[in-house]
């Protein structure tokens, strides 16, 4: 996507905000939300052409820690609104710590 801001307003959307069944908020636990930031980063990943989209993602997330099932909420989630086909393959990681890396360059 090159349109950044549309980006960030497509990770606003309250879509973006609700758990896997579609009705309730996700709960602020550790590790278990993602920030819009996160969002927004992922959602770049994955727009991207590559052949491994996960190393894109483990590269471009704020440095702390996200569990893998909230990983793959978020990108069931862009499925479901149709921004992107299909889920990359996360592997077989529990948990992974993620580089800083600034998505604006």
């Amino acid at each position: 996507m090159s349109d950044y801001r549309e980006a960030l307003e497509l990770c606003d959307d309250p879509l973006f905000e609700v758990d896997k069944y579609g009705k309730r908020p996700l709960s602020p636990t550790r590790n278990s939300t993602l920030t819009r930031w996160d969002k927004l980063s992922i959602y770049l990943a994955v727009s991207e052409t590559d052949p491994d989209p996960a190393s894109i993602i483990f590269a471009r997330i704020q440095h702390r820690e996200i569990s893998k099932g909230a990983m793959q909420r978020f990108l069931r989630t862009l499925v479901r609104a149709k921004a992107i086909h299909e889920i990359p393959n996360l592997g077989d990681m529990r948990r992974v710590t993620y580089l800083r890396k600034d998505v604006f360059g």
